[in-house]
């Protein structure tokens, strides 16, 4: 389950790598049409129907999210660099698409979540590297089940289902 963005943060994020890009000595960067906000990774499945039943009882209502700033996890054989995401209603639906998917069945992790867009993976550079964030927000009216897939080798995402916002 993902928050998927409007121009004005996808423009900010590419910015964003874009200069990171410059000063990493090598990446997997993440493409402009895959930026999005993972709620919830759910990995392979075949129960597709159950996702979208579970989806479908999540109620939320519209919020805002805004760009934040750059931040690493640092990890063995490269470090992966992101934007936080910063907002009022992130964390909660986070956690109830979560508990959710938990109850229906489904093996989600239980780890705090940590909002934040991925710029790159991989990231081998020497020391901190340190790049600019635009400020940019945008408000979430709709989340997304994403399938993740990859075509001639290239990582590519595609919305399969989504939920809107209650108004």
């Amino acid at each position: 389950m993902a928050v998927n963005f409007n121009n004005q943060i996808i423009d900010a994020l590419c910015r964003a790598s874009g200069d990171l890009k410059k000063k990493a000595g090598s990446g997997n960067f993440t493409k402009k049409a895959n930026f999005h906000l993972t709620l919830a990774f759910i990995g392979e499945t075949d129960r597709l129907s159950d996702v979208k039943r579970t989806l479908d009882g999540i109620s939320f209502s519209p919020f805002e999210i805004t760009l934040g700033k750059p931040g690493v996890f640092r990890r063995p054989g490269g470090d992966i660099y992101f934007v936080s995401a910063l907002s009022d209603g992130l964390e909660g639906l986070a956690n109830k698409v979560s508990e959710d998917l938990r109850e229906s069945g489904f093996d989600i992790e239980k780890r705090k979540f940590v909002p934040h867009i991925t710029l790159a993976r991989q990231v081998v550079g020497s020391g901190d590297i340190t790049f600019e964030v635009s400020p940019a927000v945008m408000a979430v009216n709709r989340i997304s089940l994403m399938k993740s897939e990859r075509i001639n080798g290239v990582l590519k995402y595609t919305e399969v289902y989504f939920k809107e916002a209650v108004r």
